[in-house]
């Protein structure tokens, strides 16, 4: 008999709209009332946004709106 595997978390994301910045999207989402601090969150957060030539981000980008879950290794969480 096989055994149920529970379901892996899903973080919060969304998908920009046309002109979307890091400060408008921390405002927006993260409803940041210290700007510069959601910005470094979602910068932190979304380090595939940061490998491309463009800074911009774009409408087909995924952003994730919270840090990444916790994994769990062999050993328990890590």
């Amino acid at each position: 008999m096989a055994s149920i595997q529970p379901l892996s978390p899903v973080r919060r994301s969304c998908r920009p709209i046309e002109g979307d910045t890091y400060e408008s999207i921390a405002t927006r989402e993260l409803r940041a009332a210290d700007i510069p601090e959601g910005v470094a969150s979602l910068r932190g957060w979304n380090p595939h946004l940061g490998n491309r030539r463009s800074l911009d981000i774009l409408v087909s980008d995924v952003v994730f709106l919270e840090a990444p879950p916790k994994v769990m290794n062999q050993g328990g969480w890590a």
